[in-house]
């Protein structure tokens, strides 16, 4: 299997930090003489945005020292790349005599490195799901349940089952009721009539699944021009079970990849593990509180 590259956002991560850090030292320490040299005299001001350089530096560090870091968080971290510049633009065109000539200088000055950082993670973001020398994106959840591989195994191996666990799904059946095999064909619909197929196409008894999806039907929902999955079942002990979860696809619009894959992992991060406890047969406020303390979330190179 190709592995996935988290090196560009780790960088993007922590430059942004280190960025975000020394600037919020500065503010800090030396407030009125940065105010002194920037023409302005509202002091407490630069405190506070010194303050929250802090303290976004702090989630900036945390997020590039992950195991396997959430891309989604990077994209906020963009997000709020974005409004420092967006602020400095409406600074310099409706109130531009707040500060002086030089205060204008250096601030057209960060709001251009602070883009960069936002623009690299964004860019960092996809590449940490996107597979080495391909189009494709990969997203993996891993969760470990304290019930039997066999035991589980034959709740997962019943494909058309599925909407028993799902609350968000409405219906799923195999096409033409035949059991699950290489080849059955599994039709979905969500609970706001959304609808798309899955074909069977690996079924190793007591171990893994694959699907793949069947794209190019009327209606798929999914913003995917191909698109694969599967469920892979490794025994821990006789009563205890890692369960991985993985979808490998290309987005459509491709260009989007580093939007599409973070928000679609988002949603598979907070919907999966309830649903693998759930098939393992435990209660939903259990199987939520057990996924926040015992789920295992291994990088995707490993999962």
């Amino acid at each position: 299997m190709n592995k996935q590259n988290t090196k560009p956002l780790r960088l993007a991560l922590l430059g942004n930090a280190v960025f975000s850090a020394m600037s919020a030292v500065i503010l800090i320490t030396f407030s009125e003489k940065v105010g002194i040299l920037i023409g302005t005299d509202n002091y407490w001001l630069l405190l506070a945005i010194g303050v929250g350089l802090g303290i976004f530096s702090v989630d900036l560090f945390h997020q590039a020292s992950r195991r396997r870091p959430q891309t989604w968080r990077a994209l906020y971290a963009s997000l709020g790349d974005a409004s420092w510049v967006a602020a400095t633009i409406v600074l310099l065109a409706w109130f531009p005599h707040v500060i002086n000539e030089q205060g204008r200088t250096l601030a057209i000055a960060i709001a251009l490195i602070v883009a960069l950082f936002g623009c690299l993670q964004f860019w960092g973001a996809g590449e940490a799901h996107r597979l080495n020398n391909s189009q494709f994106y990969r997203h993996c959840v891993a969760v470990r349940v304290p019930v039997s591989t066999t035991t589980l195994w034959a709740v997962i191996s019943d494909l058309s089952g599925i909407s028993k666990y799902f609350p968000s799904l409405r219906s799923s059946f195999i096409r033409g009721h035949i059991k699950p095999e290489v080849g059955a064909i599994r039709q979905c619909e969500d609970q706001s009539g959304k609808q798309w197929a899955e074909k069977c196409t690996r079924f190793e008894v007591g171990k893994r699944i694959e699907m793949e999806f069947l794209c190019q039907e009327d209606g798929f929902p999914y913003p995917a021009f191909e698109m694969i999955g599967g469920w892979e079942l490794l025994k821990i002990t006789e009563t205890s079970t890692e369960v991985h979860i993985w979808w490998e696809l290309k987005p459509k619009p491709l260009f989007m990849a580093s939007l599409i894959m973070p928000l679609l992992g988002l949603k598979a991060d907070i919907d999966f593990p309830q649903l693998v406890f759930r098939m393992a047969g435990r209660d939903t406020e259990e199987g939520l509180s057990m996924s926040l303390l015992k789920r295992v979330v291994l990088p995707s190179s490993s999962c």
